[in-house]
């Protein structure tokens, strides 16, 4: 069976068996450029994994978006690739065609509109979604997510991108997600990932070339003062939420904060493995702390 089809199939059966509809679509404003989580791995030990990302032009007009592949573990990277899309396409694009899950496990997509010369350009017009299939080991689930979006210098105005220094350009300064359920070893498990882009699209981040400090606290349902754990990641901080604050952790929610780069993006996932049950439940976390109002990629 194509490894597209599979990855489709398993979404499918997940989604309709849960009830449960993406909100992704909703968003009114499309980024120039836009960043993306992979897992080629399963999220439980033993596992593989496999990625489909999106990319729709929700414009009239014809647009080159360009690509590269980021190793979330050292920021090696796969690209830049170009595509072409038509005034409103989509493009399904399969992850593993550009670069091999052997060398490229999990990590980060980085996309964005550019004219001929490959000049990063001002098209906010573009949406897109990672669509993760999650094989075993024990039994297959998946989810989809939203990539995050990242506008250009001035949405009243096309051309180049002239200023990729303007706040209106980076991602969040502050995002959050709940946690809805108890941590437990291998039953109930959330993972927060975490990235912080370079200023100009394609490039490595800031963090490969030193570690960047990623400040996280969790916050209890009840609310009250958070606790606090400062982390360090040479490009993607992929970690369960056990992993980063210990066992015993309950519902509430957690925060992210910091990073060397360009504002900080993340996704949050639940996999949930009991009774011969799996599930996996992945969020874009939101943004409460923008560097400037107009910013907000939510």
């Amino acid at each position: 069976m194509p490894t597209r089809l599979r990855v489709l199939i398993a979404v499918a059966v997940v989604m309709l068996s849960l009830g449960i509809a993406d909100q992704c679509y909703a968003a009114l404003a499309g980024g120039s450029r836009l960043l993306y989580y992979y897992r080629e791995t399963s999220f439980s030990a033993g596992g593989s994994g496999l990625t489909l990302f999106t990319v729709t032009n929700n414009n009239t007009n014809p647009v080159t978006v360009r690509f590269v592949v980021f190793n979330g573990a050292n920021c090696n990277t796969a690209g830049p690739f170009n595509t072409t899309l038509a005034a409103g396409e989509t493009k399904q694009i399969a992850v593993t065609d550009f670069a091999p899950a052997s060398t490229f496990p999990s990590g980060v997509i980085d996309l964005w509109a550019v004219n001929g010369a490959n000049q990063a350009i001002r098209f906010d017009a573009l949406t897109g979604t990672s669509v993760i299939a999650d094989f075993g080991p024990s039994s297959t689930a998946a989810t989809i997510v939203p990539a995050v979006k990242m506008f250009s210098d001035d949405r009243t105005q096309t051309g180049v991108n002239t200023d990729q220094t303007k706040g209106i350009t980076a991602a969040p300064l502050a995002i959050g997600a709940p946690l809805l359920l108890a941590q437990t070893p291998v039953a109930i498990e959330d993972t927060t990932v975490l990235f912080s882009p370079n200023t100009n699209p394609g490039q490595v981040p800031p963090p490969s070339t030193g570690n960047s400090m990623i400040t996280l606290t969790l916050f209890a349902a009840g609310g009250g003062p958070g606790t606090q754990q400062t982390v360090a990641t040479s490009c993607v901080y992929t970690n369960t939420i056990a992993g980063t604050f210990g066992q015993g952790v309950g519902p509430g929610h957690v925060t992210a904060q910091g990073g060397a780069g360009k504002g900080i993006a993340g996704w949050k996932f639940l996999k949930f493995n009991q009774g011969g049950i799996s599930v996996l439940l992945g969020e874009l976390m939101q943004a409460w702390g923008t560097f400037d109002l107009p910013s907000s990629n939510q």
